[in-house]
């Protein structure tokens, strides 16, 4: 679903703040600006007080792989901000960027996530990683029973 015009004005905050941000430290700290002024951003700005090594000496690593990504999927406006968040926290917890979760999650509840829809999506999560860590673990064994090797190979305790 797309997103409301209210969902879109209240994000008009952070996005401006965004925009403005010119430098790779900037950017960072961009990310750390509340959706709305006196709402916490569910990230510790302190964490940005020494600029990290791609702020400092790579800044278009910043603007390329993160912060104009981030501005072009607050821009668009094809998924509502709720549904962007839950999938950003889905990415997240799958690749292990714990930090992150934690951002995500308070903007989610701004947009009306609740602490049950969050858990849901934490179990849902972890079935598709369960399931797909099963059916590659499947596919490692069964060529590995089928190889020319295994069937070769004896059992030298007998």
């Amino acid at each position: 679903m797309p997103a409301t015009k209210k969902e879109m004005q209240i994000e008009s905050h952070k996005l401006k703040v965004m925009k403005e941000a010119k430098t790779g430290l900037d950017m960072i700290k961009s990310w750390y600006e509340p959706m709305a002024p006196g709402e916490p951003s569910g990230l510790d700005p302190r964490r940005v007080a020494e600029p990290p090594l791609f702020a400092a000496k790579k800044p278009e690593m910043i603007s390329t792989f993160g912060h104009n990504l981030y501005v072009q999927l607050m821009e668009r406006g094809i998924l509502d901000p709720k549904t962007r968040c839950f999938a950003m926290i889905a990415c997240y917890l799958t690749n292990g960027h714990y930090l992150a979760v934690g951002h995500w999650a308070v903007i989610a509840k701004q947009f009306g996530a609740t602490e049950e829809e969050l858990l849901e999506l934490a179990f849902a999560v972890n079935y598709a990683n369960s399931k797909s860590k099963m059916i590659d673990t499947q596919e490692a064994m069964q060529t590995a029973l089928n190889s020319p090797e295994f069937k070769q190979a004896h059992n030298l305790n007998t």
